[in-house]
């Protein structure tokens, strides 16, 4: 769904959100790509501002780690798109017949910290208004930096994920459509 409504559906009602994401910097570099029309470089600039008004605050995952543990010990919200390409290391779990690389990141987070992880998802009815949906945490397993622990939430979060999308297709085309988009860049290729 609209992920970006997460931030404000949370945020809204009052609770400190953080978000781990994407910088500017990387909207830039997309927006500064030749290839990219008049009209996509618009609504990336339409975006970017936009980003500024939500009702969190959006860390840096390669400059603010510091703050993500900090925010989580406080007891804070912190939202990580678990889906995201970001990142280095990899689980590969299986999704629609195929499979998915999940980042690591979220549920190594979610291993050392202890903290419970609750996928979260923008619905979206007929009528166009957007539902957030919190699941049920996902179970921790393993202990403290345990590899093993890590890839089994991240199979638990990738069941989840495909069970939403078998639901509602519709909702997950624009992030492939960035997904093919990010590979033109040099990310990794979907499977």
């Amino acid at each position: 769904g609209s992920n970006q409504m997460v931030m404000s559906a949370v945020g809204h009602r009052g609770y400190k959100m953080y978000q781990l994401g994407a910088p500017p910097s990387v909207w830039d570099r997309i927006i500064n790509d030749q290839s990219v029309s008049n009209m996509k470089r618009r609504g990336l600039n339409i975006r970017m501002a936009l980003e500024g008004t939500l009702p969190a605050t959006i860390l840096d995952p390669e400059k603010q780690l510091k703050e993500v543990f900090k925010c989580l010990k406080d007891n804070q919200i912190l939202g990580i798109a678990a889906d995201g390409a970001a990142g280095e290391n990899w689980v590969l779990c299986p999704f629609l017949g195929r499979g998915i690389r999940l980042g690591n990141g979220p549920f190594s987070i979610m291993q050392r910290t202890g903290c419970e992880a609750l996928p979260a998802f923008m619905v979206r009815d007929r009528s166009g208004t957007q539902r957030l949906e919190i699941g049920k945490p996902l179970a921790l397993s393993g202990k403290i930096d345990d590899n093993a622990g890590v890839s089994d939430s991240a199979r638990q979060f990738a069941r989840i994920l495909e069970d939403y999308v078998r639901q509602r297709p519709g909702h997950y085309l624009h992030f492939l459509m960035l997904r093919r988009r990010m590979m033109a860049q040099g990310d990794p290729a979907l499977l």
